[in-house]
């Protein structure tokens, strides 16, 4: 049977998106991922109100977290990772929408065997439609052009899609000199949708300079999860990770209004 949770769709998936990006992350040498998905009743654990929810799981065959990174693993801006290589930002966020949803994150982990992050939602017995938001968010009339720059290919893959599915024509290029190739190949494009922590020695910010100085009308916007980053050049916009899909098409808007 399907199931259904009440819980706002666009963010689900990237939530879910962000634990597959970890569970990946967490297999360097190769491993297999799992998805499941149940119905389960609650009478009484820990935030949650008895009642009907959801469970999202997700499995995978990785290094797994010892006991001190699972208690700090929902602290916002703790990571073990570097520069680079992600954000820390996920399971913060992860947990921050389960808990605004009314549901919870559980977390299970073994060092060498995996890790196990399960999504307890609340179960909605069919599916809802927020007309509000999906006013919040108009086709495009005409298509724009986005070049999408991320050095990871299922955060790149995935943002195509959505941007796609809104009505935005798309080219990606998978870092910031990939980008200008592209561009002194006679590329025309109405905006710049770049990631800053790049590799080959040049990040986002510069991108968007260089572009500003060769296509003034082009406009920027830098995606990143370091606060130490959160000055933008002239002429971009700044998009904070972790963000919403409405936040990210916000800022397109916002980005064109102003071009």
């Amino acid at each position: 049977d399907t199931l259904y949770a009440l819980v706002d769709a666009p963010q689900l998936i990237s939530v879910l998106l962000n634990l597959c990006i970890n569970a990946r992350d967490a297999m360097e040498g190769g491993g297999k991922l799992f998805v499941s998905v149940s119905a389960t009743h609650e009478s009484s654990m820990g935030p949650l109100r008895p009642g009907q929810y959801v469970r999202i799981a997700v499995r995978d065959t990785g290094s797994g977290m010892s006991d001190e990174v699972m208690k700090r693993a929902i602290e916002p801006f703790f990571t073990t990772k570097g520069p680079g290589k992600g954000s820390g930002l996920g399971l913060s966020m992860v947990f921050g929408f389960a808990r605004q949803s009314g549901g919870d994150l559980l977390i299970e982990s073994e060092i060498g065997i995996g890790s196990t992050m399960t999504l307890v939602l609340p179960r909605a017995e069919a599916p809802v439609e927020d007309p509000s938001k999906l006013a919040a968010l108009p086709k495009l009339d005409g298509k724009i052009r986005v070049l999408l720059v991320d050095d990871d290919a299922m955060v790149r893959e995935a943002l195509a899609l959505q941007l796609e599915d809104e009505g935005f024509e798309t080219v990606v290029a998978t870092d910031a000199h990939h980008a200008l190739e592209l561009i002194d190949g006679g590329l025309e494009f109405d905006l710049l949708l770049t990631d800053v922590v790049m590799p080959r020695g040049m990040n986002g910010a510069e991108l968007a300079a260089e572009v500003r100085r060769r296509l003034p009308h082009v406009r920027s916007i830098l995606s990143t999860g370091y606060a130490e980053q959160d000055v933008a050049p002239r002429g971009a916009l700044l998009l904070r990770k972790p963000y919403t899909v409405q936040e990210l098409f916000a800022a397109l808007r916002s980005a064109l209004r102003a071009g």
